[in-house]
């Protein structure tokens, strides 16, 4: 009977002293060892962790005198999380305290960065071509309702995108100076921004350069050629298009030119087959650089129209032409060319 007694006091005196330990680690005063981060907008809605020691479920947490949201608290891993409400910008006290204790409370530091104007467009002192927008990107969230901008004084719509302000007006004239001026921003802890000025220039946007006139291509140099300008206008058109990639474009011209030029066989056939000669073979690149079979209506079309003025008249013009030219002209090969090209589709249609 004695032993049992006595096991059960040296029970209670174990149990006392863990009590009382215990007791004693939560009436320590708290410590703060880091803050992370330790900066954030004044308008709140900062993510904090408070590392230190002798935390418990009832500490409390305040940063510049509002207790923090969504507070977590592990005294096991002696940390703290919350979220800031926001306050004055500046330097503010980070205030932990365990309640009833008698003990004074741990005290850090914490930025509230001020709400402020990171970027404009158009940019300060920038000269821009005609706008009707201009807008002003904050380094927080901001109240959509809160901000004014105008332009020289004016007025007009404003839209708000969490961060982003937009101004909305008629398109300002070139020549004259803009100053844009941003008031009465408020942060989401309704601190107010200090007015915000920046300007610009408008100026006119440049000329686009006169296309220069397009020359008549020179196939053969013939002091008798007589195609009109309008004619060897479309003709050079034609092979711009081309050039330019407008492929498309460049065979509906081409559709236009070739009737055109056959009307003008008789009166000038070397240098119209010339032209003929020059659309078949832009034809069948149009076709290769679209990837696309050669039409053979179209070809048959650009060959008839050789084919069907084949008289006399045309060697005849030709022999003339040869005849007005001496031996390694390059005019008088390209002449050959062209009386061996009639040879073949002559005997192609024969």
């Amino acid at each position: 009977m004695a032993c049992t007694t006595k096991s059960a006091v040296i029970i209670i005196i174990v149990i006392l002293s863990i009590a009382l330990y215990l007791s004693s680690c939560t009436k320590k005063p708290p410590i703060i060892t880091n803050i992370n981060p330790e900066s954030g907008p004044s308008g709140g809605g900062t993510r904090v962790t408070i590392i230190g020691k002798n935390f418990n479920q009832n500490t409390t947490v305040t940063i510049g005198g509002a207790a923090i949201k969504d507070i977590k608290i592990n005294p096991k891993k002696a940390s703290i999380e919350g979220i800031t409400q926001g306050g004055l910008p500046g330097e503010c006290e980070v205030i932990l305290e365990n309640p009833n204790t008698g003990h004074s409370p741990a005290i850090g530091k914490f930025l509230y960065e001020e709400l402020e104007v990171i970027d404009t467009d158009p940019p300060d002192n920038s000269e821009v071509f005609p706008i009707n927008q201009v807008s002003v990107d904050f380094n927080q969230e901001i109240k959509s309702d809160s901000v004014a901008i105008t332009i020289n004084g004016i007025k007009g719509e404003i839209s708000c995108d969490t961060q982003k302000a937009t101004l909305t007006i008629k398109t300002l004239k070139p020549g004259k100076d803009y100053a844009v001026k941003v008031s009465g921003a408020k942060d989401m802890a309704n601190n107010v921004m200090p007015d915000y000025e920046f300007k610009f220039k408008v100026i006119k946007e440049p000329e686009e350069p006169k296309q220069p006139e397009q020359q008549a291509p020179q196939i053969l140099e013939d002091k008798n050629q007589n195609i009109s300008p309008n004619l060897a206008y479309k003709i050079s058109a034609a092979m711009g298009s081309f050039r330019s990639g407008m492929y498309e474009k460049s065979i509906e011209q081409l559709d236009i030119v070739i009737p055109e030029l056959k009307k003008l066989v008789e009166t000038n056939p070397v240098i119209v087959i010339a032209h003929l000669e020059l659309a078949e073979a832009y034809y069948t690149k149009l076709m290769a650089a679209l990837k696309l079979p050669v039409c053979p209506l179209r070809s048959r079309k650009i060959k008839e129209a050789i084919l069907d003025n084949y008289p006399n008249n045309i060697r005849t013009e030709i022999n003339k032409y040869m005849n007005l030219t001496t031996p390694g002209d390059p005019k008088l090969r390209r002449a050959h060319e062209i009386q061996k090209q009639l040879d073949i589709l002559k005997l192609q249609e024969d």
